[in-house]
C-alpha cells in the first residue's frame, strides 16, 4: 500500500496526560499479553477459538 501525502508512518499511545490526571492501568503490559496469548477475550468469557 503507497503512502499519502502527510499521512503519519506510525502512531504511539501516550498516556501521560491521563497520569498527570490521576489514572493508573488496571492491569500490567504483560498481564494483557499474557492473557491474549492465552485466548482471553477482552470482556471475559470463551476464548477467540470459540468464537468462530
Amino acid at each position: 500500500v503507497d503512502e499519502r501525502p502527510g499521512e503519519p508512518l506510525e502512531l504511539r499511545a501516550d498516556i501521560s496526560l491521563l497520569r498527570e490526571l490521576g489514572w493508573e492501568p488496571k492491569y500490567s503490559l504483560a498481564h494483557g499479553v499474557a492473557r491474549c496469548l492465552a485466548g482471553e477475550r477482552p470482556g471475559g468469557g470463551s476464548s477467540f477459538a470459540d468464537s468462530g
